[in-house]
């Protein structure tokens, strides 16, 4: 499979490449081995990728929900399934973790309003906050998935 090889020449999917050899596959590797392996690199982040299509014009989308109506989908194309893959991967990859989505939240919340973001969040909940506040209002749209 040279899509492969010419994937390891391409910079714009470092990110793919370097989680990839985080997990021990071969970006030189061909087969549908190579292929099941990348998939079960993408399923152990808790994600799950859909692929697509036909020869020559393959979709992929890998989901991550956080709450039954709260998901994000990184969707990308490619002419063979592995490309697809890894410039989906590529996308999924520059999301931030829960934790990370967690700290920044708190971080802007201490600035905004001067209270962390769970204190932010038990005042939304309790009615505490005023819901026409501009700056309330931006803060709740800056929460992470789920919370």
């Amino acid at each position: 499979m040279m899509a492969m090889r010419q994937l390891q020449q391409d910079e714009e999917l470092a990110l793919a490449q370097a989680f990839l050899g985080d997990h021990g596959i071969d970006p030189e590797a061909t087969g549908d081995d190579q292929e099941a392996a990348v998939v079960e690199a993408i399923r152990s982040r808790g994600w799950e990728p859909e692929l697509t299509g036909l020869a020559g014009n393959w979709d992929v989308a890998i989901g991550e929900r956080h709450a039954s109506t709260q998901a994000r989908y990184g969707i990308a194309s490619g002419p063979d399934r592995i490309t697809a893959l890894l410039r989906a991967l590529e996308v999924a990859l520059t999301w931030l973790t829960l934790e990370e989505e967690r700290r920044v939240f708190d971080e802007q919340a201490r600035r905004a309003v001067g209270l962390s973001g769970e204190e932010f969040m038990r005042r939304w909940r309790a009615e505490e906050l005023p819901a026409d506040d501009p700056t309330v209002r931006h803060l709740l749209m800056l929460r992470p998935l789920g919370w």
